[in-house]
């Protein structure tokens, strides 16, 4: 009996030890995390690199049914209306395989006539209005510029966060982060006016059966943060409208490679929207449309923000 005892009490020691570690290490993964994201942010400014944006739509199956790409320079554009906010811009050169007439001349016309705009605003829908040109009904832009979005100052009071044990991620060493939002906030915005540009917030245009109107729409997902460095390795995240079991809105997968400026970068980036359908009165998430973006390797443009091939040297 003592033998038992002397075993019950170690384990119980090491499973209170665990879950203290886990408990004391979460402030400190989350404030390291954070400096890391700020880090990103400050550093993700000016950088070039090829986008190959890859759109897939699925039949009531789950088969695939239709698939594009659009291949652009992508850059990370610092406005010249103020210095702490930064775009995506995209400068379209294939369609599907076949090049855009005049690319580089008509990335030209666009500096000049954004260079005349007098507004962040007016950039801003200058910026969109280009980059998704050639993107059908869907509108999807910001996903690269705020690493960790959730982790900012002014999201995170709407979340709840937890820590797993440390696991081993691509040959690295992570703690995996997970979070669930406990309730609405105004930098979070569904179906409705946007949100406020200066500040880092999320915007979602989603549809929602009738059924669901009046229910909580609320994100969760889990971050990969590398346990040396504290930075994101991965982040998934799930836009959810709650029933007795939350059904997946929309589902979005972020994944970084290593860069020559100290920070991880994106390297691919997926977005899955799903349909709510109901069958023999369950409803379930079904797969309608996915959108992948793959990056290349990011390198820093020239001081006029030119538009460069992305094979040049």
């Amino acid at each position: 009996m003592k033998k038992i005892s002397s075993v019950v009490i170690t384990f119980l020691v090491l499973i209170i030890g665990v879950f203290g570690q886990n408990s004391q290490n979460l402030d400190e993964v989350l404030e390291k995390t954070s400096t890391q994201t700020t880090n990103y942010q400050e550093a993700f400014k000016n950088l070039l690199a090829l986008e190959t944006k890859t759109f897939e739509t699925f039949d009531k199956n789950g088969q695939l049914k239709k698939q594009n790409k659009v291949e652009s320079d992508f850059l990370v554009y610092q406005s010249s209306k103020n210095n702490k906010i930064s775009f995506e811009l995209r400068n379209v050169k294939s369609v599907d395989g076949k090049p855009i007439p005049s690319a580089d001349q008509n990335a030209e016309q666009f500096f000049a006539e954004l260079n005349k705009a007098t507004t962040l605003k007016s950039q801003l829908e200058k910026i969109q209005k280009t980059s998704s040109k050639y993107d059908k009904t869907l509108d999807v832009s910001g996903l690269t510029l705020y690493e960790g979005i959730i982790l900012s100052n002014n999201l995170r009071p709407f979340f709840d966060f937890s820590l797993e044990p440390m696991q081993d991620f691509q040959g690295r060493q992570v703690f995996v982060l997970n979070y669930q939002q406990t309730k609405s906030s105004p930098f979070i915005s569904i179906n409705g006016k946007g949100v406020d540009i200066n500040n880092p917030g999320l915007e979602f245009d989603v549809e929602i059966p009738g059924e669901f109107k009046k229910n909580e729409i609320l994100l969760r997902g889990k971050f990969y943060i590398d346990a040396q460095t504290f930075q994101i390795l991965r982040e998934e995240r799930e836009l959810t409208v709650q029933s007795n079991e939350p059904l997946v809105l929309l589902r979005t997968e972020f994944d970084y490679q290593p860069s020559a400026y100290e920070i991880l970068v994106p390297k691919q980036i997926s977005l899955i929207l799903n349909d709510i359908k109901k069958n023999d009165g369950k409803f379930s998430a079904v797969k309608n449309t996915k959108i992948t973006f793959d990056y290349t390797n990011f390198r820093k443009t020239e001081t006029d923000v030119k538009i460069l091939d992305d094979t040049e040297n």
